[in-house]
């Protein structure tokens, strides 16, 4: 099935407070997103948002993903072809952070054609600084909008210290407040909110809670 894309290809993924109309991140406009917050405040379920997103307002022609995620939290949200790696190692993204970069350099200065390649990473501040295998990014998110590379992180504050996330500075980010409405995620456990709040560009919004069963967000 090919999915029509979104006009815009906006990813709607949160509702302002006067709920008039859902939040879009528009990549195109913005390509790199970083979503901060503690332990167990959505996190997770920011990036299945932007995911889910991708899959229902891009067709796999126009946008490919490489997720990185040693929790194994994030799997089975895209098409098998789409997906062009899930990396649960160190190793495993070293590896395909090397091919990716190898191949999107080449879209530097030339009138390429292909899909936008978005690169996906959960907890990132659990990656140590020093031994950070996204770090050959770093020279072309600059160019994001030129070769279509999209960047979306999430971790904590402490992923700061991270050389991407400071060349990033500038990029839009969530920031996630701990604060929830009332109510509990999907299987009824208490505690678990099925919406959080977060602050972005300025505003607090409201963000879904995605959760994959047996799973925190």
């Amino acid at each position: 099935m090919v999915n029509e894309r979104h006009e815009g290809g906006g990813i709607p993924f949160a509702l302002p407070e006067e709920y008039y109309a859902p939040l879009e991140l528009d990549f195109k406009a913005d390509p790199h997103l970083l979503v901060f917050g503690g332990p167990r405040t959505g996190k997770t379920s920011v990036l299945r948002t932007v995911l889910r997103g991708i899959r229902t307002q891009y067709t796999v022609a126009e946008a490919v993903v490489i997720v990185a995620d040693f929790r194994d939290r994030l799997r089975g949200i895209l098409e098998p072809e789409r997906e062009l790696a899930f990396a649960t190692s160190p190793d495993e993204l070293r590896t395909v952070v090397a091919d990716a970069v190898t191949s999107i350099r080449k879209r530097l200065g030339q009138d390429w054609h292909g899909p936008d390649l978005f690169i996906v990473v959960d907890d990132y501040d659990a990656m140590p600084p020093g031994a950070d295998e996204l770090q050959p990014l770093v020279d072309l998110l600059g160019y994001g909008k030129q070769i279509g590379l999209r960047f979306v992180a999430a971790g904590t504050d402490a992923m700061t210290a991270n050389p991407i996330v400071t060349a990033l500075r500038e990029a839009p980010a969530v920031r996630l407040t701990g604060e929830v409405l009332p109510g509990t995620a999907p299987g009824g456990r208490p505690g678990l909110p099925a919406v959080g709040e977060a602050e972005y560009r300025g505003e607090t919004v409201r963000v879904p809670w995605h959760q994959n069963l047996g799973e925190p967000a």
